[in-house]
C-alpha cells in the first residue's frame, strides 16, 4: 500500500511536540539527582568552610591557654626565686637568683605581650565563626527549600510523563511502522531532534544549504527525506 507522505509528515510533526515535552520531562527527572548533588555540595563547602574556622579558633584558644600555663608557671618560679634570694647569704648567690628573676620576667613580659594579641586573634576568629555559622544556617535552608521544590518538580514530571507516553501510545499506531522506526532511530540519536522544517533553502536543524532539487521534493512531500549532513527528518512548513 502506497504511503501518503504528507500525512505522515502532519503526524510527525504531533509526534515530534509531543515527544518534545516528553523529553523536556525526562530531563528534569535524570537531571533531579545531579541537581540535588550540586546543592549540596554547596552546602558541604560551607559546612567545611565553617569546620575549618571553627578549628582555627579551637587552635587559638589552646595556643593561649598553654601560654597562660607557662605565664603561671614562670611567674611562680619568680616569687620562688625572690623568697630564696631572703635567704642567700652571700652576694654571688644574690646575683645568681636575680639574673633568673630578671630572664623569667622578661619572658613573662613577651608571653603576656603574645597572649594579648591572641586575645585578639581570638575576638576575630570568634567574630568569623559566628558569620559563618549564620552563612551556614542561611544556606541550608536554602538548600532544603530548593530541594523540596526540586521534588515537586520531579513529582510533576513524572505525572505528566505517564500522561504524555499515554498519548503517545494513542498516536503511533497512526504512522507508518518503517516511517515511524525511522524517525525513532534519529529521535534517539539526536535527543529528541527527529524533525525539523526547513528554513529558507537550510536545514532547520544544523543549518546545511540544501540543493534546489532537495527543496522541490520536500515541497512536493512525495518521500520522507532526511538532512545528509544530520540525518533529522525534513518538512516544509505550511
Amino acid at each position: 500500500m502506497m504511503v501518503d507522505v504528507k500525512a505522515q509528515l502532519v503526524k510527525l510533526v504531533e509526534l515530534h511536540k509531543l515527544d518534545a515535552q516528553i523529553y523536556a520531562r525526562r530531563r528534569v527527572v535524570e537531571e533531579h539527582p545531579r541537581r540535588v548533588e550540586v546543592l549540596r555540595k554547596t552546602l558541604q563547602g560551607v559546612r567545611a568552610n565553617l569546620t575549618m574556622l571553627e578549628e582555627r579558633l579551637k587552635q587559638l584558644q589552646m595556643e593561649r591557654k598553654e601560654k597562660e600555663m607557662d605565664l603561671s608557671g614562670k611567674e611562680e618560679n619568680v616569687r620562688k626565686y625572690q623568697g630564696q634570694q631572703m635567704q642567700v647569704k652571700s652576694n654571688k648567690e644574690y646575683s645568681a637568683l636575680q639574673t633568673e628573676i630578671d630572664g623569667l620576667k622578661a619572658d613573662n613580659s613577651m608571653l603576656e605581650e603574645e597572649i594579648l594579641h591572641l586575645f585578639d586573634e581570638i575576638d576575630r576568629a570568634a567574630a568569623r565563626v559566628a558569620e559563618e555559622r549564620q552563612r551556614f544556617a542561611q544556606e541550608e535552608k536554602r538548600v532544603q527549600g530548593e530541594e523540596l521544590v526540586l521534588g515537586e518538580e520531579r513529582k510533576t514530571a513524572e505525572a505528566e510523563l505517564t500522561q504524555l507516553n499515554e498519548k503517545r501510545k494513542q498516536m503511533v499506531p497512526s504512522l507508518d511502522p518503517l516511517v515511524l522506526k525511522n524517525y525513532e532511530r534519529v529521535l534517539a540519536n539526536r535527543a529528541g531532534s527527529a524533525l525539523v522544517p526547513i528554513q529558507g533553502d537550510a536545514c532547520g536543524g544544523c543549518h546545511t544549504h540544501l540543493p534546489p532539487q532537495v527543496i522541490n521534493e520536500l515541497k512536493r512531500s512525495r518521500e520522507i527525506i532526511a538532512c545528509e549532513r544530520c540525518s533529522r527528518i525534513l518538512y516544509c512548513e505550511e
